[in-house]
């Protein structure tokens, strides 16, 4: 088994202090006593290029690569502190053999389960991807062997707790007994679907019986007016009235100016664990809820979304990706969206995958928001409440800044299938200022930089691809204005 943790042991801080003398002194090199032993292999140019680094910093005797070892647990005891560096891990058991062995733990936050397991009680929790924290929440630890001990025993006390043999084989032997008798009942998320409506009593009626018409029923519906000036009120009135699905219907009495703060409310009204956002205008295939639902079997999803077809007012299939003319469209009349998502990878969204979301960020959700539509997806209504307070503060991007930080929080589940309709027509809300757009998207480009969640050269092609994108759009806009005339 491959070990890639530093395991850090220090015998002294403290240097002895030299006696005067009345001759001048030399001075002497301060000494690291720190040593980090890192347990695992790595490939010949990874090793290569590590002690090259190593090798310049003069910490050769300081950090050890010891290899592989059946039995790593052994090493555990002799050391005084375990460092795990991992930025993705759900739950490593290398951590809790560490914490049993009386060893604080220093990790990295939004990485796995690990962080909720240390807190501030077995160690020190640091902010994502930031090296230099996580130096000094070693440090701190290794120059304060009263507070090393207390975090060590807190951290095997709390192993012993949560993860005995006893605890765990009575799960086992309670699984095993409803296995045998037959008992064993898959638990299905329960799913609220939030229908935030403004003047789209056209579409109520597709919209409406695309969800009553679902292949798995969903447990509520909320649907929220946002002050519609068309007939939106007694349309839904109608049609609510032959729903029996629990259903309720609030009302704004002025329009809240942002579809963002409509979805807050909904999820804040929604009462079970997945939400899914279903706009008013759009409208899903029979079998969304029960493709995507699967996903949420697994507790580390938190957005799962189909494939879209991009449609007209009418409901017919619009070539291109928003109506752009597109030179790849005669490979891609079966999801128009593909064509947008080529530019990041051709083949990443022709298949099913679950990413976590650390990676799905840097591969994707950072560079473009790759999701095409809010009614495509189904949410975690938990972690979804704390992602929407970021889309409050955008007018345009608000829908993708929400991806991104429910990407923060968990894994990303994605279907082929074309199992949602996104209605593009002369009223929706998606008609936007370009220059507003940009601007908020270059923001959130920016903000991804500063947390350390996208490398530079991403963060530099991201911008250049959005400078030539709205200038294209710019100048075939009406009165073909350009980026330059800003």
């Amino acid at each position: 088994m491959v070990w890639r943790q530093f395991l850090g042991s220090r015998k002294s801080f403290t240097q002895k202090k030299k006696k005067k003398k009345k001759k001048k002194k030399k001075k002497k090199k301060k000494t690291n006593n720190i040593k980090f032993v890192w347990i695992g292999n790595f490939s010949e140019s990874e090793i290569s290029e590590l002690n090259i680094l190593i090798e310049n910093s003069g910490n050769q005797k300081n950090i050890l690569f010891i290899g592989e070892r059946e039995t790593p647990r052994q090493y555990l005891p002799s050391g005084h502190l375990f460092f795990l560096s991992s930025r993705e891990d759900p739950y490593p058991l290398v951590a809790l053999e560490a914490a049993a062995a009386g060893l604080p733990i220093v990790c990295f936050a939004n990485t796995g389960g690990m962080p909720d397991f240390v807190s501030d009680e077995c160690g020190v929790v640091v902010p994502t991807l930031s090296p230099t924290l996580a130096a000094r929440g070693i440090s701190k630890i290794l120059a304060n062997q009263p507070l090393r001990t207390r975090l060590g025993e807190k951290g095997r006390e709390k192993v012993n707790l949560l993860h005995n043999a006893k605890l765990g084989s009575d799960q086992v032997y309670k699984l095993l007994e409803s296995f045998a008798n037959g008992t064993i009942e898959e638990k299905r998320p329960t799913v609220s679907v939030v229908v935030p409506n403004y003047n789209c009593s056209a579409y109520l009626e597709q919209r409406l019986n695309s969800i009553t018409n679902q292949t798995i029923k969903p447990n509520e519906i909320i649907i929220l007016d946002d002050a519609s000036t068309d007939d939106s009120l007694s349309t839904i009135n109608k049609l609510i009235s032959g729903i029996s699905i629990p259903h309720k219907l609030i009302k704004n009495s002025k329009n809240s100016g942002s579809p963002f703060i409509q979805w807050e409310k909904g999820l804040q009204e929604a009462k079970y664990d997945v939400v899914w956002i279903a706009e008013a205008d759009d409208f899903a295939t029979p079998d969304f809820l029960e493709k995507l639902l699967e996903y949420f079997k697994d507790p580390d999803i938190v957005l799962a979304y189909s494939q879209t077809m991009t449609v007209d007012g009418s409901g017919n299939p619009i070539p291109g990706y928003f109506g752009k003319p597109l030179l790849a469209d005669a490979m891609h009349e079966s999801a128009p969206a593909l064509a947008y998502t080529d530019s990041i990878d051709p083949a990443k969204w022709r298949k099913e995958y679950i990413e976590f979301g650390a990676n799905e960020i840097i591969n994707a959700l950072g560079l473009q928001n790759t999701i095409p539509n809010a009614s495509g997806t189904l949410v975690r209504r938990e972690n979804a409440l704390k992602a929407v307070k970021a889309a409050l503060n955008y007018k345009n991007c608000g829908d993708w800044v929400y991806y991104i930080e429910l990407a923060k929080q968990g894994d990303i589940a994605y279907n082929p299938a074309v199992l949602n309709y996104f209605r593009r027509h002369i009223s929706s809300t998606t008609q936007s200022n370009p220059i507003q757009v940009i601007k908020e998207a270059l923001k959130i480009t920016q903000d991804l930089l500063k947390q350390k969640r996208l490398p530079l050269n991403s963060v530099l092609n991201n911008i250049f691809r959005r400078f030539l994108e709205y200038e294209w759009e710019l100048r075939n806009a009406p009165g073909k204005v350009s980026m330059h005339s800003h």
